[in-house]
C-alpha cells in the first residue's frame, strides 16, 4: 500500500542536522543527519530538492480512524 500524507511546509537551517516536514496538525516527519544540511547552487528553474538515504528500517505512526490524515493510492 502507498500512503500520501498532505504538507504544508519544509523547514531547515542551513549548517543544522534536521529537516522537519510540516502537516495541517503539526511536523509529519523528521530527518536528522549526522553531519550537517549544506545549500548548494542548482538550475534556476529546477524545485528545491534533496535525496535522502537511510539505511535500515523507518517508523511511520499512522493513525486509524476518521481523522486520519493520508490518503491510499494506488
Amino acid at each position: 500500500m502507498r500512503v500520501q500524507l498532505e504538507a504544508t511546509g519544509l523547514e531547515f537551517e542551513e549548517d543544522g542536522n534536521t529537516i522537519w516536514v510540516h502537516g495541517l496538525r503539526g511536523t509529519i516527519l523528521r530527518i536528522q543527519c549526522t553531519g550537517k544540511i549544506r545549500m548548494i547552487s542548482c538550475d534556476a528553474g529546477a524545485t528545491p530538492h534533496a535525496d535522502v538515504k537511510v539505511h535500515g528500517d523507518i517508523a511511520m505512526c499512522v493513525p486509524d480512524g476518521p481523522d486520519k490524515e493520508f490518503s491510499n493510492v494506488h
